[in-house]
């Protein structure tokens, strides 16, 4: 009986240090993971400015790259945690087609991007 109780206090303690204790391990949260949940509009004609609302979790702090030729954010304003209000030019000979849009949020030693896409229209 006595290993038995041993055991057991053992078990509770190891299970206890990877959890946590108690109620303050509930409040723990996940590790920051960006998530890029709409970019609206997600198109635009060359030769234009587009103002842009992206969408998500876990954006404050991000940084906005958009790829391909003649297409760049301009301005990004950060509203809230889930909300960037962007500004993209179109260069007048930007070539259409799809291009990647992402963000990219650093958080201590963590770097993290999400992705979506953003079009050129013909």
């Amino acid at each position: 009986m006595r290993t038995f109780s041993i055991a057991a206090g053992v078990l509770a303690l190891a299970l206890a240090l990877l959890w946590g204790f108690g109620s303050a391990a509930e409040e723990q949260r996940l590790p920051f993971n960006p998530v890029i949940t709409s970019l609206s509009p997600s198109s635009g004609a060359p030769g234009t400015v587009v103002d842009a609302v992206l969408r998500g979790r876990d954006l404050a702090g991000g940084t906005i790259y958009i790829s391909g030729p003649g297409v760049r954010a301009l301005d990004a304003s950060v509203q809230d945690p889930t909300t960037h209000l962007l500004r993209i030019y179109i260069d007048p000979d930007a070539p259409p087609g799809p291009r990647a849009l992402t963000i990219t949020v650093i958080s201590g030693a963590m770097t993290r991007m999400a992705f979506t896409t953003f079009t050129v229209s013909p």
